[in-house]
């Protein structure tokens, strides 16, 4: 199983993402974009796992004790790779909510003993993966609007390729304060 903790947009805020993806989508010759039901904000990676692992899982996941919070996007972006394909994203402030929640997933799961990704966290939504922009197109001139979004919960979520397509099944989840 492959197994990720995130935050899940609100309904409202998913249809508005996605409403501004499909403007995005008419500017590229190639990607894989995000279904709408996919649209969350990664808080920690873990990879793959087995059956005891997803029980420590769930354990971190219920010592959480947090406050809802809100945060702002801020705009486009993109990670790239040397085949000028990117993955797309919409960017999320960094407030001190979500980094408490960050640092404190990282703290406890590390001490239960999972490897962990050594990157930075970079808050983002994924709206696409191995894109091709059309060559008259600069990301940084379309303005995807700011919104505030607000998360009331965390979720422990399994990633599963069936027939190709990417899918997101929520396992568990804890209520924010």
């Amino acid at each position: 199983m492959r197994m990720f903790f995130a935050l899940l947009l609100e309904n409202h805020a998913k249809n508005f993402v996605f409403k501004e993806m499909g403007l995005i989508q008419k500017k590229c010759i190639d990607g894989r974009f995000t279904t709408k039901n996919n649209l969350h904000v990664t808080v920690e990676f873990i990879g793959e796992t087995n059956e005891l692992e997803l029980i420590e899982l769930q354990k971190v996941l219920h010592s959480i004790s947090f406050d809802g919070f809100e945060v702002q996007t801020t705009g486009l972006g993109g990670f790239y790779n040397k085949a000028s394909k990117a993955i797309l994203y919409l960017g999320i402030k960094t407030t001190q909510a979500l980094q408490e929640l960050h640092l404190y997933l990282k703290e406890k799961l590390t001490e239960q003993s999972f490897v962990l990704q050594d990157k930075p966290f970079v808050p983002h939504i994924t709206l696409a993966r191995k894109v091709q922009f059309k060559e008259d197109f600069l990301l940084k001139t379309f303005e995807f609007p700011t919104m505030m979004l607000t998360f009331s919960k965390l979720s422990l979520m399994e990633s599963i390729n069936l027939d190709g397509e990417l899918l997101y099944r929520e396992i568990d989840h804890v209520n924010f304060k």
